[in-house]
């Protein structure tokens, strides 16, 4: 979805829930599944319903163990050494269960196994030793939108005009105030500018 970690990021907020997929350099097939759409945070959110898994060399499922509700993370941009820019899923921060770094180019896998799924290492590195963490090369990184999100919600909102603005798909009547306060007074309502933008 793009060249870049917050171009990635940014289709990928607000867009429901998802399935993170990653491919590392050994041919590895590894991801996460989170029912709690993307969020720009310097903390863990989401819920038990989440899990990790790996698809290649074989097919396995971590599912949630209860202990802790670090199941998702997303953020790019600090320069804090006490925080990591980039997805991470479980364990905790800058040791992820599993995490894809902001360069989109290298990552992590804890596991020994991680206190958030009771997962191994899930990247190819760590499969054929007794390793308890494992970094990666990626080779490919994918988010998929899976189902539809809630747009009641006044925070996927916000996400979904971050998401569009940043690809450009916005009115043209964007930055036109003095034509858009004409198009108001004739009763026309912007999508853009959605349920909750109130009239000055």
């Amino acid at each position: 979805h793009g060249l870049t970690f917050p171009a990635l990021a940014y289709r990928a907020l607000g867009q429901g829930t998802n399935l993170l997929v990653v491919r590392d350099t050994s041919g590895a097939v590894f991801g996460a599944y989170a029912d709690t759409w993307l969020n720009k945070s310097p903390q863990f959110y989401g819920t038990a319903n989440s899990f990790v898994f790996t698809l290649q060399p074989e097919l396995h499922i971590y599912p949630s163990t209860g202990r802790n509700s670090n199941y998702q993370y997303l953020n790019w941009g600090s320069s804090s050494p006490y925080l990591h820019n980039g997805i991470g899923v479980g364990g905790q921060i800058l040791h992820f269960c599993l995490c894809v770094d902001e360069s989109l180019l290298t990552g992590h896998s804890y596991g020994g196994p991680s206190v958030t799924f009771a997962s191994p290492v899930l990247c190819g590195a760590g499969k054929n030793s007794t390793a308890i963490s494992s970094e990666f090369d990626v080779d490919s990184v994918q988010v998929w939108q899976v189902g539809t999100p809630d747009t009641s919600d006044k925070e996927v909102r916000r996400a979904q005009r971050l998401h569009d603005k940043m690809l450009g798909e916005h009115s043209v009547m964007e930055g036109n105030d003095g034509d858009k306060a004409v198009m108001r007074l004739a009763g026309h309502k912007f999508a853009s500018e959605g349920d909750d933008m109130q009239p000055q």
